[in-house]
């Protein structure tokens, strides 16, 4: 793990966020060599959790952060009972609601062979779903292209849908929406980058720490 001999016979060490020397004396929360440091991968580590609620979430468009679809609660059931070859222990309840399309969503061709479950939904590969006024056909994916297209509204939308799922419980994290509207606006500067815009990092950058 030593990587180098400071002159005053103190080793040094890697920071594990930016990878420069650290010593042991004067390192931050035992692996960081500045409060910056540390306090960036807190963000990215937060931004990080954010993502993953907001990914797994299939009211949302996985490009923009629009919100496509609503899930109405009702006082339904829908009891579904084991396989026939296990053990009836408990039935489970997955009723969840009644889902309807927003304002953002339309009916359109999507590039998609199968449903989250495997099942094979048609032969030519293209089937008839929800699609997003920003372009993006599948709410899973992510399309650099729209995003650099229009930054401005992956922000907004973005910074919405986080707000949105901290209400509803999904997360705690907290953010401050300007920041991640300006960080994605300077990503434009001074050239596109051929990856598109790293959403990540701007969400990280906008990301506002319990202790600041």
């Amino acid at each position: 793990m030593s990587t180098t001999t400071a002159t005053s016979t103190e080793e040094t060490y890697e920071c594990a966020y930016c990878g420069g020397p650290r010593r042991a004396s004067t390192s931050v929360a035992g692996s960081f060599c500045s409060i910056e440091c540390h306090q960036q991968h807190r963000r990215e580590k937060r931004a990080a959790e954010v993502l993953r609620e907001l990914e797994q979430d299939h009211r949302f468009c996985g490009t923009c952060g629009r919100q496509l679809k609503e899930i109405e609660a009702g006082g339904c059931s829908l009891v579904v009972k084991p396989a026939s070859h296990q053990e009836w222990v408990a039935a489970s309840d997955v009723w969840v609601g009644i889902q309807h399309r927003t304002a953002h969503a339309d009916i359109g061709e999507v590039s998609l062979d199968t449903t989250d479950d495997g099942t094979v939904l048609t032969d030519d590969r293209v089937a008839t779903g929800t699609i997003c006024q920003c372009g993006n056909t599948d709410h899973r994916h992510a399309e650099p292209a729209i995003r650099q297209r229009s930054p401005f509204e992956t922000a907004y939308y973005l910074g919405v849908a986080v707000e949105t799922l901290r209400r509803e419980g999904e997360h705690d994290v907290d953010i401050d929406r300007q920041t991640l509207v300006e960080s994605l606006l300077d990503q434009l500067l001074p050239v596109e980058t051929a990856d598109g815009l790293d959403i990540r990092s701007a969400l990280a950058g906008a990301v506002i720490l319990d202790d600041e």
